[in-house]
């Protein structure tokens, strides 16, 4: 039971009020408090009215009623109760004046020198108590920047108060920049001038690059020549050879027509004799027909026999004709043959006439192969002169882009003089005493700054603990 109080204690849970008693509360002393129930679970069962002593002075005594309970408690158990019950009483005490403060205040004013102190009874509540350390620290700034000059010249104004809040790039001072305006205009003149030269030099390589362009376009125009003579000393080349191949073709034509006559006329000879053996079978097997179709008549043999030689007779006749034929057909191929070699012989001798004019026209093509070469040669050396000269315009151009570089260099260094003459924040922070005014004269110095500005956001703060306490905190950092 009393571990149970205790720890309803420490939830922090306080007693029910009624809104009647909430009224009397109003008109009781100072320190005093009509409370309605107790929870049921923390305290065994008392008593709800306790007397309250008139005419005394304000006391922080705990009134207490004695519970109704039908066994006696033991001594011991008694004592630990009562224990409890003032501790509960003390932090419900606690946790009651900060919630009603204002009323108990106002009650005491009412109540006078008759004000009871307020009896409270909470729960205990277990939780974790933070441990906390004391200690004596600096606050430092998280950086510190010295501002100085970068400019020799006069300050002409200065745009920041001491104190003040000042953002990364803000206008703090400026100083006279008359010099390095002089400066950058003499360094813009000269590197107009150095850029003309640029520009002159590039001229001139366009132009001496459209005569090497120029140049080449007539070389290749003069190698083209001599490709298109080469080609058409091979074309030349090869009519002649192609004249001879078919001069060697006729030649061979004639003799394969000479073959063919000696062919034909043989074929003649044979045909002539093969008619004369013919016409004597034809003699022969005409008797014969003539002979059986007699018997037949007779009717000495069939009429199948009759028919079988009067056929052969017939057929042995139509050999004959084909062998006329045959004669007049190779008669006509010995006149054909004779024509092709004419015509052949006549060939022969124009493929000679077209060797010696191909032979003729090669020789006119190396005569041009030469000339073509030459004039190669004559743009080859005209190139390389181009080339010269164009080596020399980029030369030129080197040269005045390095002026130009050099000069734009002096230029840029200039305007870097120039930019220095604005002294701006370099940080977000509060700046400190202003060291120069408008009318100093100031020198590029890492010695003499012009006003020294902290940031302010975020903070640091140094501090000691005792080493004793390093594991405790390296623990509790460790866990979050």
């Amino acid at each position: 039971m009393i571990e149970e109080i205790i720890s309803k204690s420490r939830n922090g849970t306080r007693p029910k009020v009624s809104e009647e008693n909430l009224k009397l509360n109003e008109q009781l002393p100072h320190n005093v408090e009509i409370v309605d129930e107790i929870p049921k679970k923390a305290l065994p069962e008392v008593d709800r009215e306790a007397p309250i002593l008139p005419e005394s002075e304000p006391t922080n005594n705990v009134v207490t009623k004695q519970p109704k309970t039908e066994k006696v408690l033991a001594k011991g158990r008694i004592a630990l109760f009562l224990l409890v019950l003032l501790v509960i009483g003390g932090l419900g005490f606690l946790v009651w004046q900060r919630a009603a403060a204002p009323k108990v205040e106002k009650a005491s004013r009412r109540g006078g020198r008759n004000a009871v102190t307020p009896v409270m009874v909470a729960t205990v509540t277990k939780k974790t108590v933070p441990i906390q350390l004391q200690a004596i620290g600096n606050v430092q700034s998280g950086a510190t920047v010295s501002v100085t000059a970068q400019a020799s010249g006069r300050v002409t104004g200065v745009y920041f108060k001491k104190g003040q809040e000042v953002k990364k790039g803000q206008l703090l001072f400026s100083i006279d920049d008359r010099s390095q305006t002089a400066s950058i205009q003499q360094a813009q003149g000269i590197v107009a001038k150095d850029r003309a030269q640029v520009q002159q030099a590039m001229s001139n390589l366009a132009k001496d690059l459209g005569v090497v362009e120029q140049a080449r376009a007539t070389l290749d125009k003069d190698r083209g020549i001599v490709e298109q003579a080469k080609a058409t000393l091979e074309k030349d080349q090869g009519v002649v050879e192609q004249a001879r191949m078919t001069l060697a073709k006729d030649k061979g034509v004639v003799e394969q027509a000479k073959i063919t006559l000696e062919k034909d006329q043989g074929a003649v000879k044979q045909a002539i004799a093969t008619l004369t053996k013919d016409q004597a079978q034809a003699q022969y097997a005409a008797a014969q027909s003539q002979r059986y179709a007699e018997l037949y008549k007779q009717g000495v043999i069939s009429q199948d026999q009759a028919q079988q030689y009067a056929t052969s007779s017939r057929a042995t006749a139509a050999t004959v004709e084909l062998d006329k034929q045959a004669i007049a057909n190779a008669e006509t191929a010995l006149k054909s043959d004779r024509i092709g070699i004419t015509n052949a012989e006549s060939a022969v001798k124009g493929d000679e006439v077209a060797i010696a004019n191909a032979e003729t026209a090669v020789r006119s093509d190396l005569v041009g192969i030469e000339n073509a070469q030459t004039a190669v040669k004559s743009d080859l050396v005209g190139i390389d002169n181009a080339r010269a000269v164009v080596a020399g315009d980029r030369a030129a151009i080197e040269g005045a882009q390095a002026s130009v570089s050099a000069d734009g260099g002096t230029l840029q260094n200039a305007r870097v003089q120039s930019s220095y003459t604005k002294v701006f924040s370099p940080i977000d922070g509060r700046a400190g005493n202003v060291l120069v005014t408008t009318g100093n004269v100031v020198q590029p110095s890492t010695d003499k700054p012009l006003v020294t500005i902290s940031t302010i956001n975020p903070i640091q703060v140094a501090f000691s603990v005792p080493e004793s306490n390093l594991p405790d905190i390296q623990k509790y950092a460790d866990n979050g």
